[in-house]
């Protein structure tokens, strides 16, 4: 029978560090490994042999991301995987002797902050409706920032030529300038006579002046 053993990634984008360490805290392996995936199913399949059928305990600085692949792996092959947040590791790692930040020395403390403690939260497999709600909600995040930057990119041209006319819009209500003047490309614009360039700034102030 095996022992119980703790193994620590510090996840990265490209690669991963894996560190093993027994119940003493004593390293058993140490290495970098590729976020691949058949990089990464050699990396459990060596360190389920090295538990020998015993206790064997994950742990993770990341939840999402380059982890992902990982974690997906991990828990479709029934390993026990803990969460342990960066902010906690990196406050963990100055506890620990040895050299500065690298990524070997956070893998190893990863595994040790998981032998150690018994507050750690464990990663399960989301649900469907969970991972829709995710994909929904980051979708309308992307979308709520790229209509912010479009505002604030027509509010900065329009107070270069009309600083007088953008000052009328109180900084939260966007409505009338953005359905104004958001179709309006320089391409749509530039041909335009100087009366239709005046209407559509009039129409502007018409709108400004209805919701205000």
């Amino acid at each position: 029978m095996g022992q119980p053993l703790w193994a620590g990634v510090d996840a990265g984008k490209l690669d991963h560090y894996c560190v093993v360490i027994d119940a003493d805290g004593k390293r058993l392996l140490s290495r970098r490994v590729a976020n691949d995936e058949a990089a990464l199913l050699e990396l459990i399949n060596a360190i389920t042999a090295l538990a020998d059928g015993g206790e064997l305990t994950w742990a993770i600085d990341l939840n999402a991301g380059g982890a992902a692949l990982l974690i997906a792996l991990l828990i479709g092959a029934e390993q026990r995987l803990l969460y342990i947040p960066g902010r906690t590791v990196h406050h963990a790692s100055g506890g620990y002797r040895g050299e500065g930040k690298t990524d070997a020395k956070d893998a190893a403390v990863i595994a040790d902050q998981a032998r150690m403690r018994r507050d750690l939260q464990p990663l399960r497999p989301r649900d469907d409706i969970a991972v829709e709600l995710r994909i929904l909600t980051s979708r309308r995040t992307d979308l709520v920032a790229d209509r912010t930057q479009a505002i604030n990119r027509l509010r900065a041209q329009l107070l270069e030529y009309f600083p007088a006319l953008e000052g009328q819009w109180p900084p939260m209500q966007d409505n009338g300038l953005a359905s104004t003047l958001m179709p309006c490309t320089p391409c749509t614009l530039m041909p335009l006579p100087s009366n239709d360039f005046h209407a559509i700034l009039l129409a502007a102030a018409g709108d400004l002046i209805g919701t205000s």
